[in-house]
């Protein structure tokens, strides 16, 4: 109760000022000339030059991922290259998987 006492007599800021005071500290951080500091994009070498792909599959398929990956302790990774290398390769196009 003694907290609610102590915030009755001031009333929160309004949320555009709160913006305002975001985008003034924003403003004051940035680099010389009004720059903005970015950091570097990080990527882990096994994902230079490559793009993520996602699509969605119904549970029984994933688990059925799931069962081949544990068998054969293999990475999802892995075994969906080795599937889209044996789709292009029986649409007559070049192989992707390095082999």
């Amino acid at each position: 109760m003694a907290l609610r006492s102590r915030l009755a007599g001031s009333p929160a800021a309004p949320l555009e000022a709160r913006v305002g005071d975001v985008a003034k500290a924003l403003r004051d951080g940035a680099g010389q000339g009004g720059q903005q500091i970015t950091r570097p994009r990080r990527r882990p070498p096994s994902r230079e030059g490559k793009v993520q792909l996602a699509f969605f599959v119904d549970d029984w398929t994933k688990r059925q991922l799931e069962t081949i990956a544990f068998e054969e302790r293999a990475k999802y990774q892995n075994l969906l290259e080795e599937a889209l290398d044996m789709l292009f390769q029986s649409r007559g196009k070049a192989r992707i998987a390095a082999e």
